[in-house]
């Protein structure tokens, strides 16, 4: 029996040792338990297991102490009784005083129940309360009524979380002593037994120094700050309360340490920018503003580089951030305001017809219109354009005037013109209407397609009505078969 119980825990030992099965969680980070184990016991000695088994039990008090991540220090210390029955089916019985030293090892760990193997070393005091009747004398060894000896427990058990500072322990095991009279009855053929199983509670305060979370802060941190020992990122901007404190000096209870919302991950790992500042490169922007409604970059004052720091040219000069040059009269901004006093907003601070880079060039003052280039006098005489009689197409002649007036348009932003067309008095007043409108409009549309801005084109017809010479003469009809253009805008 004794054998065959042996080999068993040594397999089932084996195989919890050896098993894939491996969960690394933090069961045993609690520094020490203290608690109390009951247990049934059963004699393994000279007397055969079939003459009758009489239970046994056995109290225990114990302490354990964590040495590494799968080792415990255990020291216990017991009384119990040792009852059976002899080869006579006589009942004896003796009293145990176990104290004993054993280390446990933990191969397999959860967050809810923690099996271990044990084994150890201890002394055992025992001495004879009821006595076998063949005991005594009439033992085959020399016996003696009460003794010490050495004995050696292993086994193996289970730890099972009742709450975070309670635990049920089960635990079954063999205690095989140096001596073969525990049963006051010696044969000599091998050395007394007992095999333990039992139930136990411990109390497990939390180890302080202990990283349940493995968020490199200890327990004892995370109280003083406030933050969870069971969850490694308290905040949840995805970095450890660990690196929060020790390492980014950031806030782990506050997702964005410095209220510049960007979270303080997004600042660390994401866009460099410092975590614990809402303005990283004191621009006068937040480092959120920078990156997320003016897309100028949070470490770096000036963007553009122009002279002026971002704060600057969004709050106060109302520029560009990206563009060294906002109004892009070829000086930069920084320039404009700085050195020049000039507005870089308007390419020509002083309207004088002049842009401020080339005001500069040119040595003269862009705050003053007077030194700028005095405009150059336009000449606009431009001969009426001739139509056919009944015609309303733009002739050769006509068109090389109507290019004429494309080319001083196109040169003279500033030039708008007036198209009036006319005819002669042959025919119906309502029909010279109709013909003076279509000329007038096909010397515009001719304009138009040319590139003129239609909008600094304006058309009129008046038929026969205003003459531009009297119709006494063929000579005469034929100059008022015509397009006047007239220059309307200030000269």
């Amino acid at each position: 029996m004794f054998k065959k119980a042996t080999t068993f825990l040594c397999i089932f030992m084996f195989f919890l040792v050896f098993s894939p099965t491996k969960i690394q969680a933090q069961f045993n980070d609690y520094g020490w338990k203290i608690g109390g184990q009951v247990h049934g016991i059963i004699t393994s000695n000279d007397f055969a297991l079939d003459n009758g088994i009489e239970l046994g039990f056995l109290a225990r008090a114990l302490a354990r102490f964590e040495l590494n991540s799968p080792l415990d220090l255990e020291i216990g210390a017991g009384f119990g009784k040792m009852n059976g029955k002899d080869n006579n089916e006589n009942s004896y019985s003796a009293n145990l005083i176990p104290i004993d030293v054993r280390l446990l090892f933990s191969p397999v760990e959860s967050d809810d129940w923690n099996p271990y193997l044990y084994g150890g070393i201890g002394l055992l005091s025992y001495s004879a309360d009821v006595k076998s009747s063949l005991g005594g004398a009439a033992s085959p060894q020399p016996v003696e009524e009460d003794g010490i000896t050495a004995v050696i427990p292993f086994g193996l058990g289970a730890e099972f979380k009742l709450s975070d500072e309670l635990l049920l322990d089960v635990a079954a095991g063999i205690n095989y002593s140096f001596a073969d009279d525990l049963n006051y009855y010696a044969k000599g053929d091998f050395n007394d037994a007992y095999w333990n199983f039992g139930l136990g509670l411990l109390f497990a305060p939390e180890n302080p120094n202990a990283d349940n979370d493995n968020d490199g802060l200890t327990n004892a941190e995370e109280k003083e700050l406030g933050t969870d020992p069971n969850n490694a990122d308290t905040d949840g901007d995805g970095l450890r309360d660990g690196e929060e404190f020790k390492t980014f000096k950031t806030d782990p209870l506050n997702a964005d340490s410095d209220k510049d919302g960007l979270n303080d991950y997004d600042e660390v790992k994401k866009h460099k920018t410092n975590p614990n500042m809402m303005d990283t490169d004191n621009d006068g922007l937040n480092d959120y503003d920078e990156l997320m409604k003016h897309k100028t970059d949070p470490n770096v004052p000036d963007t553009d580089g122009d002279g002026l720091n971002d704060g600057d040219e969004v709050n106060k000069y109302k520029t560009s951030p990206f563009k060294t040059d906002t109004d892009m009269d070829g000086l930069e901004d920084g320039e404009e305001v700085m050195k020049y006093t000039t507005d870089p907003l308007n390419a020509d601070t002083d309207g004088g017809t002049v842009q401020d880079g080339q005001e500069v060039k040119n040595g003269t003052n862009p705050k003053d219109a007077s030194d700028d280039v005095p405009k150059m006098e336009i000449v606009f005489e431009i001969d009426n354009i001739l139509f056919d009689f009944d015609k309303a197409i733009v002739t050769s002649a006509g068109a090389e005037i109507l290019d004429e007036v494309a080319s001083i348009m196109e040169t003279n932003e500033e030039v708008t013109i007036k198209l009036i067309g006319h005819t002669c008095d042959i025919g119906s007043k309502a029909y010279n209407m109709k013909l003076s409108e279509k000329r007038a409009k096909a010397a515009h549309n001719y304009l138009v397609k040319k590139g003129v801005d239609e909008a600094k084109i304006a058309v009129e017809w008046v038929g026969e009505d205003s003459p531009l010479v009297p119709n006494n003469s063929k000579a005469n009809r034929m100059k008022n078969r015509s397009v006047e253009v007239k220059r309307t805008d200030s000269m």
